[in-house]
């Protein structure tokens, strides 16, 4: 009595809690240096104004 069908699988249960385990810190250094790596400047000449451009050539206002 009191049991009834499981609304998920346990691989999913599971899973769940073994990303749980990571203390929410970790999580998101992880993710951080995951997701930015593409974002990083290798060396100072790959930052140039002329690779920062955000749509204002055109009106001059750069």
């Amino acid at each position: 009595m009191g049991e009834h069908q499981p609304l998920i699988e346990p691989s999913t249960w599971e899973a769940v809690q073994s990303i749980l385990k990571v203390s929410p810190r970790m999580q998101g250094n992880n993710t951080r240096a995951t997701i930015t790596a593409g974002w990083r400047v290798r060396n100072a000449s790959d930052l140039s104004l002329q690779t920062l451009h955000f749509g204002h050539e055109s009106r001059g206002q750069f």
